[in-house]
């Protein structure tokens, strides 16, 4: 992938993460905010049943891995020193995995509305689950 900007003197840079529902995204960004460089990989949504929204965790991590590595090459190129690296994600995703904390298949993401049904049956305790938990009564959260 080609970088967005080139830029021709050293810089010190953070690598920002960004996981999303469509791609996984890095930039370098310098002390002043300035973009020097973006990447992207996009990433796929499985819907195969009414209500299904679910992702292969093991492709966003290789995306992820990825823009990583291309910002990090990218940086090395250009004299980019990089002093940190942060992540960003805005909504949850639920991922079982086994005793070696390999996934057991895809992870269920927030657009999933299978639970629709049991979101219903709980209505009448929405205030009530509010007040424990922060989240309204939804089927993209998961309830403790």
């Amino acid at each position: 992938m080609v970088p967005t900007t080139r830029i021709s003197s050293p810089h010190t840079a953070i690598l920002a993460v960004d996981l999303g529902t469509s791609s996984a995204r890095s930039l370098l960004v310098d002390p002043y905010l300035s973009i020097l460089a973006s990447f992207s990989i996009p990433l796929r949504i499985e819907e195969s049943f009414s209500g299904f929204a679910e992702q292969d965790a093991n492709a966003v991590c290789s995306a992820a891995f990825e823009v990583i590595r291309q910002a990090a090459n990218f940086a090395t190129q250009e004299g980019i020193l990089v002093l940190g690296i942060c992540f960003s994600n805005a909504v949850s995703s639920l991922l079982a995995l086994d005793s070696g904390d390999n996934p057991l298949g895809f992870s269920m993401i927030w657009a999933d509305s299978r639970s629709h049904q049991q979101v219903a049956a709980l209505s009448h305790r929405a205030q009530e689950l509010y007040a424990r938990t922060g989240c309204p009564l939804h089927t993209s959260y998961w309830l403790p």
